[in-house]
């Protein structure tokens, strides 16, 4: 609530002016211990971000093992903090399911169902779709497809957090996620620095080639002491070391 100070008081008065919301649309590649990690972050900030900066983070699509979550208005994060930690949640009694071990991305959807008492063909719930995987539709296949991820998802700075575990082999299953996704336009930041390592050049084409529309940074700590850290910070279609 705006108010003024005092003109006794001899305080400035401050503008009642409130920036415009931003909304800044993401994907997470991997919702492991480094994805969880964030995520809880984020929701711990969440409030202190739309106070200070009108920002907040819109996650419309989720990967891990067990396959691919997308939702375009939006993917509650508590609620897949509740589904991969088996915690929180009491609706979450899904006739004995245990969340943990089985598929816990699967069950969004349902867990939405269930506390919303609505069905499939809601519009609260018809947008929600999984890609199991070992099926056609991986998580790099679904950033290729439009009507999967309307040119609109990647306007304003959309970022794919990489979280999926290393793989000096051949990078997967980041690289190819995070490839396709930049030549929609998307942002990357990588917590996985297999796909730096493996496809410098390629990624740095890519970046260069999408002028602008398309970054990568990676930030990359190496500890040979305790007094020696370096970070590798990609972005733009340049390499920096600070």
């Amino acid at each position: 609530m705006w108010g003024f100070s005092s003109p006794q008081k001899n305080k400035t008065v401050t503008s009642p002016t409130t920036p415009k919301e931003t909304i800044i649309r993401c994907g997470l590649l991997g919702v492991g211990s480094v994805g969880i990690e964030l995520l809880r972050i984020l929701l711990k900030k969440q409030n202190v971000l739309k106070e200070r900066y009108n920002i907040k983070f819109l996650f419309v699509i989720m990967a891990d093992s067990s396959g691919t979550l997308v939702n375009h208005h939006g993917l509650e994060i508590d609620r897949i903090l509740a589904l991969k930690t088996g915690k929180g949640f009491d609706a979450e009694q899904l006739e004995g399911f245990d969340t943990t071990i089985k598929h816990p991305l699967a069950m969004y959807k349902i867990s939405v169902m269930k506390d919303s008492k609505a069905d499939k063909n809601d519009k609260l719930v018809s947008q929600i779709w999984f890609y199991p995987s070992g099926t056609t539709m991986t998580c790099e296949e679904v950033f290729k497809h439009e009507n999967i991820l309307p040119a609109e998802t990647f306007k304003n700075n959309f970022i794919l957090f990489d979280a999926t575990p290393v793989n000096m082999k051949n990078g997967e299953p980041g690289l190819s996620a995070v490839k396709n996704a930049m030549e929609r336009g998307a942002n990357i930041v990588l917590a996985n620095k297999g796909p730096l390592v493996l496809a410098f050049h390629e990624l740095q084409e890519i970046s260069l080639r999408k002028k602008g529309e398309s970054s990568l940074q990676c930030n990359c700590l190496w500890r040979t002491s305790r007094s020696q850290r370096w970070k590798t910070r990609f972005a733009s279609g340049r390499v920096l070391f600070n």
